[in-house]
């Protein structure tokens, strides 16, 4: 066989090994198994429990919320996740509920922060006199209105986009509560978001 025969010959079975990109279709990502994390703070300035804020989340896979000089580590949930979950998992629904502590009128607006971190924050006099700590920071990377009834309020079901490069994200959320003459913020959720509950 001469060389250029050979020649053509590699080219054209290196040619049918070698696929252009968008030949064939990709295979699809496979599931990493990670479950989402979620954990319950309350703050600790200047001690543990000091400044307590009284409008709690509540629900089957929220933990007990922790008073502490740090927040918790984001831990899998304690019980089994109902239809408005809160804990994040891609392609799943997100949407806890919060228990109001004290009086805040027979209805008021909410309003839902969701950052990237959790932390102690300062106890400070609130714009209505009632003494509330801060216990989110970081990028903003959502924010959520709603309402309560005087009694709670459900954040309205919030989709987690089927992405899994979020994966491993961190998230803190707490919201800011108005009526009856009171404005203050609730205990802060936070978590890591999974591809499994």
């Amino acid at each position: 066989m001469s060389v250029s025969r050979l020649l053509v010959f590699a080219v054209v079975a290196a040619c049918a090994f070698v696929v252009s990109p968008g030949a064939r279709p990709a295979a699809p990502a496979p599931m990493t198994g990670t479950q989402g994390l979620i954990h319950h703070y309350n703050g600790g300035a200047p001690g543990n429990c000091f400044c307590v804020n009284a409008d709690q989340w509540v629900g089957n896979d929220i933990p007990l919320a922790v008073c502490a000089a740090v927040p918790p580590v984001p831990a899998v949930r304690p019980g089994v996740p109902g239809g408005n979950n809160a804990v994040m998992v891609i392609n799943a629904t997100w949407g806890p509920t919060l228990v109001l502590g004290h009086p805040h009128g027979a209805a008021g607006p909410v309003n839902v922060r969701i950052r990237t971190t959790c932390f102690n924050g300062p106890c400070l006099a609130g714009p209505c006199g009632v003494r509330t700590e801060t216990l989110i920071t970081g990028t903003l990377l959502s924010t959520i209105a709603t309402t309560h009834n005087g009694i709670s309020s459900t954040v309205p079901s919030q989709n987690i986009p089927n992405n899994v490069t979020l994966i491993g994200v961190a998230w803190s959320c707490q919201a800011t509560v108005v009526g009856g003459g009171l404005c203050d913020y609730s205990s802060a959720l936070l978590g890591v978001i999974g591809d499994k509950f």
